[in-house]
C-alpha cells in the first residue's frame, strides 16, 4: 500500500490517489446525514421569527455540506440569544454537537 499526500491507496500510481481525493472522505455509518443535520438546526430556530431568522433559514436550507452548516452555529447563537438569552442560545448550540460527530474533529466538538 502506498501513500500519496498522506492518503493510503491501492491503485495504479497517482491516479488512484487522485480518484480517492475527488471522492472525498469515506462515509461513516454512524454519522448524521446533511439533511438530518439541517432538520435539527431548523428545529432549534423554529420559535424565532424575524428578518434575521429568515436569512438564517435560507442559509440552512441552501447549505450543501456539513462544513457549511457547522459555520452557521454562530448565526443560530445570535438569533436565539436576541430573542431568549445567551444561556438558551448556548444550550441550543450544544445540542448540535452530536449532529456533527464524524463530520468535525472531536477536539472542535466542545460545549460552550
Amino acid at each position: 500500500m502506498k501513500k500519496v499526500f498522506g492518503i493510503s491507496f491501492m491503485g495504479s500510481g497517482i491516479s488512484g490517489a487522485l480518484l480517492k481525493l475527488r471522492k472525498g472522505p469515506e462515509p461513516k455509518a454512524d454519522r448524521m446525514t446533511v439533511p438530518q443535520i439541517k432538520q435539527h438546526m431548523l428545529q432549534l430556530v423554529q420559535d424565532v421569527d424575524s428578518a434575521e431568522s429568515g436569512r438564517l433559514l435560507y442559509k440552512i436550507n441552501m447549505a450543501s455540506r456539513a462544513s457549511e452548516l457547522w459555520m452557521l452555529r454562530t448565526d443560530i447563537y445570535q438569533v436565539v440569544s436576541r430573542l431568549h438569552s445567551q444561556s438558551e442560545a448556548a444550550g441550543r448550540i450544544n445540542q448540535l454537537i452530536p449532529c456533527f460527530r464524524g463530520w468535525v474533529e472531536d477536539k472542535q466538538l466542545a460545549h460552550i
